[in-house]
């Protein structure tokens, strides 16, 4: 298993999208980081506030691995989950 550092976000990320998860992130100066997966139960094109994840948190490192667990619980047979737990 792998874990989140500043130097590897990056890789990080491009397997995610090579993984064709579809991750949103935004970020609201003081309000932190929020994320949410285009792959939920239900479209985000209706919106649903309870897909978005707030994290609350400004410190990227930390956002990416809360990113990573959700991916590995929701997702477990995608292709960045394999990677991950290599």
């Amino acid at each position: 298993m792998k874990t989140v550092t500043s130097e590897n976000i990056g890789e990080i990320l491009q397997h995610i999208y090579d993984s064709e998860i579809d991750l949103h992130t935004g970020y609201l100066w003081d309000g932190g980081w929020d994320y949410s997966f285009e792959n939920t139960p239900y479209p985000l094109t209706e919106y649903k506030p309870e897909y978005i994840v707030s994290t609350g948190e400004t410190n990227f490192v930390k956002v990416v691995e809360m990113i990573v667990g959700d991916i590995l619980e929701k997702f477990p047979k995608s292709g960045f989950s394999k990677w991950w737990n290599e």
